[in-house]
């Protein structure tokens, strides 16, 4: 179950075996969400996940960041090229309400 609250402890479960759990560390409405992950990849504990949204002249913006990384591995390459990719397939469900 997920829930939109400070300090609530989200998990993610992914392909049915790995779990992220991800603590909100601040969400304000239609502005920011940022996530610290307690649980899940080794690369990823405690780093942060965080999404701003702002209003532009061409419509809506989201600046996406996954921040504290302790190095640039091989492993933070292949997440970079999947986050892109879900944020394509997010980016499409807004828009034409398909992935």
């Amino acid at each position: 179950m997920a829930k939109a609250e400070i300090g609530f402890v989200n998990e993610f479960v992914v392909n049915n075996k790995l779990t992220n759990k991800m603590k909100i560390l601040d969400l304000q409405s239609n502005e920011k969400a940022v996530w610290l992950c307690l649980e899940g990849l080794p690369e990823w504990l405690e780093t942060q996940v965080i999404f701003e949204i702002a209003e532009t002249e061409e419509g809506l913006f989201l600046d996406f960041r996954h921040v504290g990384w302790q190095e640039q591995s091989h492993f933070f390459g292949i997440c970079n090229y999947h986050w892109g990719r879900h944020l394509l397939m997010l980016k499409n469900l807004c828009e034409t309400g398909t992935v």
